[in-house]
């Protein structure tokens, strides 16, 4: 389990990389889940209405990339397996 600490770091650098994005909003982590909260004005955190169902938008996108994500609400979750490469952590 020696390897977590080090997961939970490249995926706290990626999440950092993340919050610089135009729609991302808070961005933040626990050990190997993390969460990105997708905002429509990034200055003002002006939130996307709950009928846009822009989580579920963004996590349709995303499989077309082959990544699986679970929006709860704007909120993006974050939980790759404990076994996942670091490199595929990085992707």
């Amino acid at each position: 389990m020696r390897k977590i600490p080090a997961k939970s770091d490249i995926l706290y650098s990626n999440l950092l990389e993340i919050a610089e994005l135009p729609h991302a909003g808070n961005v933040r982590h626990k050990g190997l889940v993390g969460a990105v909260e997708l905002v429509k004005e990034k200055g003002s955190r002006e939130s996307y209405p709950w009928e846009d169902r822009m989580g579920w938008k963004v996590a349709h996108r995303m499989r077309e990339y082959g990544v699986i994500m679970r929006p709860l609400g704007n909120i993006m979750v974050i939980m790759p397996p404990l076994t996942i490469s670091n490199d595929n952590l990085d992707t």
